[in-house]
């Protein structure tokens, strides 16, 4: 369950923004917060004291607007490789999910994968929740996001692979269930498959992809719609992403290091860059 959740802020404007439209996980009973800054050392070894004053001013700054809201607040300000220090303290204060918000310059960046964001979903053994926020956010845009997090859960997409890196995904749902209003559980049949020399019947290879999805939603136990598609799956489950209405997709990883990246090399990172609804990774479970 969402106990105890970290934000990561980088102390902009935006996020700013984004911790004030967090006062909406109450409705998802979080009470505990612990609100997370790195000083990176990327450019310097040394970090001055009035670096490290402003941004301790600054965080706790982030921290009273959660605080005015009935949450129990931790601030965790930290040096050192951001990401690195973000899943340090996720361990250290207990946390059950990192959210972090992500932004560049342009809708093409809107997520800078490579830099801190990357890094910590393909590294993290934890859910991690990326809400898309724009380099301009005015509260106005705050108060949506807000909105946005009040219905994180009203009508959920579920990507999966049918792989075993998707057992902790699965586990996220079940666990969560109570909150869930729709679910929709997708699968892609890949052109990999079907282009074999081996000669498929594709009717019956989609009756034994239905089957599975079928199996999962017994397994989570909550009602679902299906969507079984046909080609890349990271065009087609960003495609299905944008042309309908969903408040969250959820995927799995493996996490910790290379053999996630090399995952999110394909559809997770693909998605997570083109899709501007919020994207929950969730690694595999151990």
């Amino acid at each position: 369950m969402l106990s105890k959740v970290l934000i990561a802020t980088d102390l902009s404007g935006t996020s700013y923004n984004m911790v004030q439209s967090l006062k909406e996980l109450k409705k998802f009973n979080v009470s505990n917060l612990i609100l997370t800054h790195v000083i990176d050392l990327k450019y310097s070894a040394i970090v001055p004291t009035e670096l490290k004053d402003e941004s301790l001013m600054l965080l706790n700054k982030e921290a009273e607007i959660l605080t005015n809201e009935g949450f129990n607040v931790t601030v965790d300000l930290r040096v050192g490789t951001c990401w690195k220090e973000i899943l340090d303290s996720a361990k250290d204060n207990k946390a059950s999910m990192v959210i972090i918000g992500s932004h560049g310059k342009s809708i093409a960046k809107e997520i800078v994968l490579g830099s801190v964001t990357s890094e910590l979903i393909e590294n993290a053994n934890l859910p991690v929740l990326v809400l898309k926020m724009s380099d301009f956010d005015t509260e106005k845009k705050a108060r949506f996001t807000s909105i946005k997090i009040s219905h994180l859960f009203d009508n959920v997409l579920f990507a999966t692979d049918f792989s075993s890196e998707t057992g902790g995904a699965k586990k996220f749902l079940k666990d969560n269930k109570n909150f869930i209003k729709e679910l929709t559980i997708a699968y892609v049949q890949e052109p990999i498959i079907l282009e074999q020399p081996i000669e498929f019947d594709i009717t019956e290879l989609d009756a034994i992809a239905l089957k599975r999805l079928e199996d999962i939603e017994k397994e989570i136990e909550i009602t679902s719609k299906r969507e079984l598609l046909h080609g890349l799956p990271s065009l087609e489950i960003t495609d299905l992403i944008n042309n309908g209405n969903f408040s969250l997709v959820v995927m799995g990883t493996r996490g910790l290091g290379l053999a996630s990246r090399l995952l999110l090399g394909s559809t997770s990172r693909y998605v997570i860059r083109h899709s501007k609804t919020p994207i929950l990774i969730v690694p595999q479970t151990k």
